[in-house]
């Protein structure tokens, strides 16, 4: 196989609204493996530090509800685990050929240590990605992604756009998966979402970050960053934190994002 790319993502709300997004990735291309690893922090200050990982990179993913993710950084060793109870883990989805995507943990208690900042504790979330085609040669037009916690319910939902007209929907209600998803905005602050008969409404309070997804944080060499340019086009992100409200009038925090594919 000429191309293959994989992504972990693990992230950590804690109660007063600070996030933590983590991740990392494993690079095939004709023969030639790449990997890296890092995490964002957003500050409820409005604050982004952005941090890479320096050395070897520890993965565990397995079955029992358990994510765990271990590097070095230049500010130290630094870990995030993710523990749920059961279910939670939804089948793969493959929303192209070459596109899969599955939640590992909808909810879990999450926390990091090291890395010589303050640790994060809350709940968090965790799924997976492979492609075996470059972002840019997939046809993605538009991708609207979210995971809420809302007191002792989960909701994750994904739609993706593509360039030819059709989309894909996919919504994860605690342990019940349904296709039956729509998404409304009903202001320039607030997404409605609605799966299954359940209605959810996000209200968003901080943008986190908005601009291109490969900006210089990301990738601050500049040949690493036209190679990331090169293989995934030009991908512009709004990765926001709301408050999610049920209709019935429990609130949660929710973390979602809305990227747009421009290709070139």
């Amino acid at each position: 196989m000429l191309f293959r790319y994989e992504k972990l993502y693990v992230d950590v709300v804690t109660a007063d609204g600070a996030v933590c997004v983590a991740y990392a990735t494993w690079l095939k291309i004709a023969g030639l493996a790449f990997s890296s690893a890092g995490y964002e922090t957003y500050g409820v200050d409005g604050s982004r530090a952005v941090v890479h990982a320096t050395g070897a990179i520890e993965m565990d993913r397995e079955h029992d509800g358990r994510v765990s993710l271990r590097f070095a950084t230049d500010r130290g060793p630094w870990t995030m685990t993710l523990q749920s109870g059961p279910g939670g883990r939804s089948p793969p989805h493959r929303l192209t050929p070459h596109l899969s995507w599955q939640v590992l943990v909808a909810r879990g208690e999450a926390r990091t240590e090291g890395g010589g900042n303050a640790s994060f504790h809350g709940l968090g979330y965790s799924d997976w990605v492979e492609m075996t085609r470059p972002p840019r040669l997939l046809g993605l037009r538009a991708l609207q992604w979210g995971r809420g916690h809302i007191a002792g319910d989960s909701l994750v939902f994904t739609q993706a756009e593509f360039n030819d007209g059709k989309a894909f929907r996919v919504a994860l209600i605690n342990d019940e998966q349904t296709f039956d998803l729509a998404l409304r905005r009903t202001s320039d602050r607030t997404l409605e979402v609605h799966a299954a008969g359940t209605a959810v409404s996000l209200h968003q309070e901080r943008v986190l970050h908005a601009g291109a997804a490969l900006d210089q944080e990301r990738f601050p060499g500049r040949a690493e960053r036209l190679v990331a340019r090169a293989f995934g086009g030009n991908i512009v992100e709004t990765r926001m934190i709301s408050r999610a409200r049920s209709h019935a009038g429990l609130e949660g925090a929710a973390l979602h994002e809305q990227v747009s594919f421009g290709g070139t």
